[in-house]
């Protein structure tokens, strides 16, 4: 999807597993081993080492895009709207579940800090600079604490946030071509 709808030259490189089909640059990292006592937490915990890897590995251009792997442009995209900062309200204080509180504590510390606390974890892309994400884990540190690290970077550096809706549409169950089609026509 990158490939047909990104408007610019895009180096895909991949951290964690190789995946069969893929033959590009990879950085091998492996999980982060199975701790009974940190639940859910082991996916978190490991995205942060993963993003502490890419802050520090010569192999990572200055500037990139972070994307998971279940994220896909259906429409011509550009540099330019991939920097810009989405999302789309305050974090509350929710305890509903093991995310809602990992989110709720990185907002509540983003706000003792005197900074803004807008939810952009919406499984979008992000533009993130190595120097500002460096910056970020001087202050959150991500191999000792477990924090939504898009959340505390957008957050963190002050950036003015769009709404991330036409940008991002959630899929929740399989739909036909034609609900794709129209979808991706209308965002």
């Amino acid at each position: 999807s990158v490939e047909k709808h990104y408007h610019g030259q895009a180096t895909f490189l991949v951290i964690g597993d190789r995946p069969p089909w893929y033959d590009g640059p990879l950085i091998e990292q492996e999980r982060i081993p199975r701790n009974k006592s940190k639940g859910f937490r082991r996916g978190l915990r490991d995205v942060l080492a993963k993003m502490e890897t890419l802050s520090r590995h010569p192999d990572v251009d200055d500037e990139f895009v972070w994307m998971m792997d279940d994220v896909f442009m259906v429409q011509d995209t550009t540099r330019e709207q991939l920097k810009v900062a989405r999302g789309f309200r305050k974090i509350g204080s929710s305890r509903i579940n093991g995310w809602q509180s990992v989110k709720t504590d990185t907002g509540n510390r983003l706000r003792e800090m005197g900074k803004s606390s807008i939810d952009c974890a919406t499984h979008l892309p992000h533009y993130v600079e190595k120097k500002k994400l460096v910056d970020l884990f001087q202050v959150f540190k991500p191999l000792e604490e477990t924090f939504l690290w898009e959340v505390a970077y957008q957050n963190f550096h002050g950036h003015v946030f769009e709404k991330h809706d036409p940008f991002l549409r959630r899929v929740k169950a399989v739909q036909s071509h034609e609900w794709y089609d129209r979808i991706s026509k209308s965002s």
